[in-house]
């Protein structure tokens, strides 16, 4: 069951403004106020209702017998493992696909370097190039994305025994590597998609900075070009966001509030225009603690968004922990959610769409050694398969499904990608 919360008992969510290098400033304010004139030349946008979605709790549980196992002879078309690096966060153009991740060295048992790896293999899986970036204070892969002719990493490098700062590098289809821009400091930014491309060529990363959060757009040659600041009444952590078809953005992340030194966690999903001003939002909740997890769309403008919710009050090994997928129409409306149970400690992370195979995700899934769990929904985002494989393909990260063709990448301690179907 579902049910909207009237909006005189709303605690307005997002407060804030865009900023520019440039100086110029659009301030967006909650739209139970009227909202400032438009500056000149600028059309003036009709604001919307904020909405709060509370979500239930009841979900679907299955099965292992439910399970059908992808195979060499029928499914799998190759899959390569990489040893000693961990994440197999995967991006792909239309050549290549690049497989990124983490190696700590250790020195007589303390972390000495580290080194972050990106695997270039074409589209049979044969190698094309890799690249390693070293740092001796350490290093954390936040994401990776794909142009035509180049790919792109995020990551933060470790200066000092706290502080570490933001880098974005491009890379080319040989490994090759073309330039690296430090964007400073951008502490606690992790989730599956924050890095892409847009339709201009630039590389745009939706990132937290303390408490702040916005966009980095940097040119196609490497040059800061942009910076688009999001100001929220409470704590926000982005996981995800993508272009939509109509050049405008899809984001989503994690609220915190504190009240009476208890914390609640909620999702905000939101979208901006091509200028990265806030067109409309809504809060999506469940009475158990909520992470934001991905967002994308369909064909028809659909938007399906992610999270898990987990009861962290209850006894561990006694607690509802479950995943939430959801469907909002082009006014975000909520228009159907199915929730399925996760039978692990990890999160489900990321959605695909395929305009014919339709809606997927996955999960970490232990069943006789660690592997996962794929899943695909109907129409009516009820479970329509369930897929795995046996092996040691733990902790998926990433899934990509291009031409009717799944690749999905992960790894704890060795990384792997799969290619199948």
């Amino acid at each position: 069951m579902i049910f909207y919360r009237p909006l005189s008992f709303c605690v307005f969510l997002l407060l804030g403004c865009l900023l520019s290098i440039s100086g110029n400033a659009q301030v967006f304010r909650n739209y139970a106020v009227p909202a400032p004139p438009p500056e000149p030349g600028v059309p003036q946008q009709s604001a919307k209702g904020e909405k709060i979605y509370t979500i239930d709790t009841t979900f679907q549980t299955w099965q292992e017998a439910e399970v059908k196992w992808l195979d060499a002879d029928s499914s799998i078309h190759w899959e390569k493992q990489f040893p000693n690096y961990s994440q197999g966060r995967i991006a792909k153009n239309s050549q290549h696909i690049g497989l990124a991740g983490v190696e700590t060295i250790y020195t007589d048992g303390y972390a000495s370097e580290s080194r972050l790896y990106l695997d270039i293999l074409d589209l049979s899986g044969t190698p094309s190039g890799k690249l390693v970036i070293t740092n001796t204070k350490g290093i954390i892969l936040v994401s990776v994305a794909a142009g035509e002719a180049f790919f792109y990493l995020a990551y933060e490098k470790h200066t000092g025994s706290s502080d570490r700062n933001m880098f974005i590098a491009q890379v080319d289809t040989l490994g090759n590597l073309q330039w690296e821009t430090n964007l400073g400091q951008r502490y606690g930014t992790s989730g599956t998609r924050l890095l892409q491309v847009d339709p201009e060529g630039n590389a745009v990363l939706f990132a937290q900075m303390y408490k702040e959060v916005g966009f980095d757009v940097l040119t196609p040659a490497g040059v800061i070009k942009d910076r688009k600041m999001l100001y929220f009444n409470h704590t926000f952590s982005p996981t995800s966001f993508s272009f939509r078809k109509n050049g405008h953005v899809l984001a989503i992340g994690k609220q915190l509030k504190y009240v009476k030194s208890e914390t609640y966690s909620s999702s905000v999903a939101i979208e901006l225009d091509d200028q990265y001003q806030v067109l409309q939002y809504c809060q999506i909740e469940s009475p158990y603690n909520d992470v934001a997890l991905d967002i994308t769309e369909d064909e028809q403008g659909h938007i399906y968004f992610l999270t898990n919710a987990e009861d962290l009050k209850s006894p561990y090994g006694q607690r509802a922990n479950f995943n939430i997928i959801g469907q909002l129409d082009t006014n975000f409306e909520l228009l159907q959610t199915s929730r399925f149970n996760n039978t692990s400690t990890g999160l489900s992370l990321q959605l695909a769409w395929s305009p014919t195979l339709g809606l997927w995700t996955y999960q970490r899934y232990y069943n006789k050694g660690q592997t996962f769990a794929l899943f695909h929904f109907n129409e009516d985002l009820s479970i329509e398969s369930i897929w795995s494989k046996h092996g040691a393909f733990s902790d998926p990260h990433q899934l990509l499904i291009t031409d009717d063709t799944f690749y999905l990448g992960g790894g704890s301690r060795d990384s792997w990608v799969l290619n199948f179907f």
